[in-house]
């Protein structure tokens, strides 16, 4: 179990009313050396500011993604993109694709099923979640992905930090926000294009499809392949 340490964040100065962020800390900065262009220049064409997070200051490096919540809070509406998600030169503009007054996700359960790695575990956390923050009991509906995530400024909170000790699950910063998005009942699916995964595709099927390319899963089974394909996508359309 570990908290979140608060941290003295800088007051963002927006210059639009719409945000792309993403957080990289220690070992994701190599990655986000290959994708942040791919944000900077998305970014411009939203017409959005754009901040990457990348000092560490958190015991488990996933509780960094609770910072979140301060700096949304400044914008209309954000784009939070993990630092391993690639976002093609031909992507259209989400911000116009998708409505505001949503929390917009991708949700991984029919990819899970597929799979066969099923839905047990995550039935499991979020009983584990719940417990440790003295929520409801949450049913395991679908399966939301955090490495996508559209919202309204007015829904930062999805991302606030856990008020108790917290488990530290591969999916537990996850689970939060999938509880607290839920919460909102305005969930909004995304499409495989907006959130196009490695662990879901591993040959790379439909990848020229995508809009973001989100190499969730290859820095467990393939790590030296992350560069080269992120290197390969920046030379393509």
């Amino acid at each position: 179990m570990v908290s979140f340490r608060p941290v003295v964040e800088p007051t963002p100065l927006p210059k639009s009313k719409r945000l792309i962020i993403t957080i990289a800390t220690e070992i994701s900065q190599k990655i986000l050396a290959e994708t942040a262009e791919s944000m900077k220049r998305y970014a411009a064409k939203c017409g959005a500011d754009f901040i990457a997070i990348t000092n560490c200051t958190q015991d488990w490096p996933l509780a960094e993604k609770f910072r979140l919540a301060h700096y949304a809070g400044y914008y209309e509406r954000v784009l939070f993109l993990d630092s391993d998600v690639f976002v093609r030169n031909s992507a259209p503009n989400i911000f116009e694709e998708v409505p505001a007054g949503v929390v917009a996700m991708h949700d991984d359960t029919p990819s899970l099923l597929r799979s066969g790695n099923g839905v047990e575990w995550l039935r499991s956390e979020l009983e584990i979640i719940c417990k440790s923050q003295k929520w409801s009991p949450q049913m395991a509906a679908f399966c939301l992905n955090s490495g996508v995530v559209l919202f309204d400024g007015a829904d930062a909170g999805i991302w606030s930090p856990p008020e108790y000790p917290f488990p530290t699950f591969h999916c537990a910063e996850q689970d939060v926000v999938q509880i607290r998005a839920a919460a909102t009942n305005r969930i909004f699916f995304l499409n495989e294009k907006w959130n196009w995964q490695y662990w879901v595709n591993p040959t790379l099927a439909g990848i020229e499809h995508a809009h973001f390319v989100h190499l969730s899963g290859m820095s467990q089974s393939n790590p030296t392949m992350q560069i080269p394909i992120l290197r390969a996508l920046a030379l393509t359309p």
